[in-house]
């Protein structure tokens, strides 16, 4: 029951101050959040413990962006100014990770990190289809006034606009970078 337990309770206990009722009332965006906060609990139960450092390591960049976006709150750190060194050291802890845990795509090892950039993108998408659906209807409301489209109130968070297609292709050029070191190594699947 330990590890069910946990499974069940921990993503509401750790939600990282962002209460149930201050999320926005949508089941596709409950879904993602709360599997992006699962992500990390599944190695519990499908972690072989030689592969601890890179799924911490993956994790652990994944996450960062939480403590990024609270120093560019405190105006501490402009996210946009180090997206590419973020974007080279997930890069290399992706590869780093295939490299670890084998060319098979579809392992059970693979479901936590799956289920966190599944998560974690399916959050960006909802979020921007959720903000358009608001533009949209405020949009129609004020139509009547001088409301401009290209309005520029509305903040773009162009680390987050750029962050989801770069992971995307780090996630496919390091799979194709480790397998292809892997198999000039002579692969062996029963060695991992």
């Amino acid at each position: 029951w330990g590890y069910t337990g946990a499974l069940l309770l921990c993503p509401f206990v750790f939600n990282f101050a962002v209460e149930p009722w201050a999320l926005p009332v949508d089941i596709i965006f409950r879904f993602c959040f709360y599997l992006h906060h699962t992500a990390p609990m599944l190695i519990m139960v499908t972690e072989d413990p030689k592969h601890c450092l890179a799924q911490g390591l993956l994790f652990a960049h994944a996450w960062a962006l939480h403590t990024m976006a609270s120093l560019e709150h405190h105006k501490w750190l402009k996210k946009q100014a180090i997206f590419w060194p973020y974007m080279v050291i997930g890069f290399l802890f992706k590869w780093y990770w295939w490299s670890s845990l084998g060319a098979n795509i579809f392992g059970w090892d693979k479901i936590p990190i799956y289920a966190q950039y599944i998560g974690r993108w399916g959050l960006f998408v909802r979020l921007k289809a959720l903000q358009n659906r608001k533009h949209n209807s405020e949009r129609k409301r004020n139509s009547h006034k001088n409301f401009r489209a290209d309005r520029t109130d509305d903040h773009i968070d162009e680390f987050e606009e750029w962050k989801q297609p770069i992971e995307l292709m780090a996630f496919a050029l390091s799979y194709f970078a480790a397998t292809s070191n892997i198999m000039q190594e002579g692969y062996d699947s029963s060695a991992i």
